[in-house]
C-alpha cells in the first residue's frame, strides 16, 4: 500500500509540473493561435458559469465544462492534478510550518462563489477578478514589451500570492479561492450520497453529521445567492454607471457590465495584433482598475479583426463576427478644429483617405473661405484609424466613447 501511494504521488506531481510549465510557456508560443492566449482562463468553470449566467455561451467553454463534469466525481480533480496556481502554492509552502490557524478562517471562497453567481444572475457579477487562473495568466502579461505601470503592478499579484502561500499554507486554495469552492460544491451531492450509503446502519451519528454539514453548505450557498441578487436590486450598479471617458474593446454591452465581467486576465491585450488594448489604472474610477481600454496612438482597430472576442473567457467582450462587430460602435470621432491643419488653410486629408467607413468629409465654409472636417455620425464606428494617422500633436480628431 505504501509503494502504491508513493507511485500515485509521483505520478500526480509529474502531471502537475507538466501542466505548470505547459501553461507558463504559452505566452511565448501563442502568436499563431489566438485561443492559446486565454487557454488557462478558458479552463475555469467559475468564469464559464459567470459567462453562461449573464447570457453568454460559446464553444470555447467546453474545456471548463469538461473540468466541471470530472469534478463532480473526483473531488478537486483540477486543483490537485492540473491547476498551476495550486502547484506553485504547494511548492512554496513545502518548507513552511503547518499553520493551524488557517483552518479557523471561514470558507470565504464559498461566499465569493455564491454571491458572484447571484449577482451574475441579475446581470452584474462580482468577484470575477478572484479567478486564480486569470491571475496566473495576467502574471505573464510582461511578455509584451510595452507594459503600462499598472500592468506591471498587475503582473506582480501572483508572485505576491505565492509569497503569502509560503507563510500561510492553503489559505488561498482551502479558504479563499472561488474556483476551489466550486469544485467542492459540485462534488458534494455525489460524495454525500456515497458517504450516507457507507455509514447508514453502521454509524447513524456519522450519517447525521454529513447531513448537517451538507445542509450548512446549502444554507450558505442560498444566502450568498440572495446577497448577490440583493446587491443588484438594491444598489443597482447600472444606474450608477457614469459616462466613461475611456474607449473599451468592441461589442461590449456597456461600461458597468464590462468592468464587472472582466477577469483582468490580459488575454485580449496579448492577442491584439495592433497592440492597442492595454490595462491601465484608475483613470476612470477604481471599479475599472486594470480593465482593458483602447489606445489609438499605437494603431487602429482593424475591421476584420475579431481576436479579442474570441479569447475572452468571461464574456466581458462577447464573441462577435466581422459583420456584427460594430453593431455597437466603439465610440465617435470628435474633431477639434483649432488643432486641425485645415483651420490654418493648410492642405490635409489623411484621415478622410484612411477612414474605412467613409465617415469623414469636408464642408466648405463660404464665410471664412475654408474647408472644415466633419464627421458623419451614422457611419462612424470609432475604429480609431483617423486618430492614429492624424499628423498634428495634440491630435485634431479623437475617438470618444459612446457606452455608459
Amino acid at each position: 500500500m505504501e509503494v502504491f501511494t508513493k507511485k500515485y504521488l509521483n505520478l500526480r506531481w509529474s502531471v502537475r509540473i507538466f501542466f505548470l510549465f505547459g501553461f507558463a510557456i504559452i505566452p511565448w508560443v501563442a502568436d499563431e493561435s489566438p485561443y492559446l492566449h486565454a487557454a488557462l482562463p478558458l479552463c475555469s468553470p467559475f468564469l464559464a458559469i459567470i459567462a453562461l449566467v449573464t447570457g453568454g455561451f460559446s464553444i470555447i467553454m467546453l474545456p471548463a465544462a469538461l473540468i466541471f463534469f470530472v469534478s463532480i466525481f473526483k473531488k478537486r480533480f483540477f486543483g490537485r492534478w492540473v491547476c498551476p496556481v495550486g502547484t506553485c502554492f504547494e511548492i512554496a509552502s513545502m518548507k513552511s510550518p503547518n499553520k493551524k490557524w488557517v483552518t479557523r478562517v471561514p470558507p470565504l471562497g464559498l461566499w465569493f462563489l455564491s454571491i458572484g453567481v447571484g449577482a451574475a444572475i441579475m446581470g452584474f457579477p462580482l468577484f470575477v477578478v478572484l479567478d486564480p487562473l486569470s491571475i496566473f495568466s495576467g502574471a505573464f502579461g510582461w511578455v509584451r514589451h510595452d507594459l503600462t505601470p499598472w500592468e506591471k503592478i498587475g503582473a506582480l499579484v501572483f508572485p505576491a500570492m505565492v509569497l503569502i502561500a509560503a507563510v500561510a499554507p492553503w489559505l488561498w486554495c482551502g479558504r479563499l479561492c472561488p474556483l476551489g469552492a466550486l469544485q467542492d460544491v459540485v462534488c458534494r451531492p455525489f460524495n454525500w450520497i456515497k458517504k450516507c450509503r457507507q455509514t447508514t446502519g453502521n454509524s447513524p451519528e456519522a450519517s447525521s453529521k454529513y447531513k448537517r454539514r451538507s445542509f450548512d453548505t446549502g444554507r450558505r450557498i442560498f444566502m450568498g445567492l440572495g446577497l448577490g441578487v440583493g446587491y443588484r436590486l438594491l444598489l443597482n450598479p447600472a444606474s450608477t454607471g457614469h459616462q466613461s471617458g475611456l474607449v473599451r474593446p468592441p461589442a461590449i454591452n456597456g461600461e458597468a457590465e464590462f468592468v464587472t465581467l472582466c477577469a483582468r486576465c490580459g488575454a485580449c491585450a496579448r492577442v491584439c495584433p495592433e497592440q492597442i488594448i492595454e490595462q491601465r489604472g484608475v483613470d476612470d474610477g477604481f471599479a475599472g482598475l486594470l480593465a482593458p481600454e483602447i489606445d489609438f496612438r499605437r494603431g487602429e482597430c482593424i475591421a476584420s479583426c475579431i481576436c479579442c472576442g474570441q479569447v475572452c473567457p468571461s464574456g466581458a467582450i462577447p464573441a462577435f463576427t466581422v459583420e456584427n462587430k460594430y453593431d455597437r460602435p466603439m465610440g465617435l470621432a470628435v474633431v477639434n478644429h483649432q488643432n486641425c491643419l485645415l483651420a490654418e488653410n493648410r492642405e490635409c486629408g489623411i484621415c478622410i483617405n484612411v477612414c474605412p467607413q467613409h465617415a469623414l468629409d469636408l464642408a466648405w465654409d463660404p464665410v471664412d473661405m475654408v474647408s472644415t472636417l466633419i464627421v458623419v455620425e451614422e457611419k462612424c464606428t470609432g475604429c480609431g484609424s483617423c486618430e492614429y494617422v492624424c499628423p498634428v500633436r495634440p491630435v485634431a480628431i479623437v475617438v470618444k466613447p459612446l457606452h455608459i
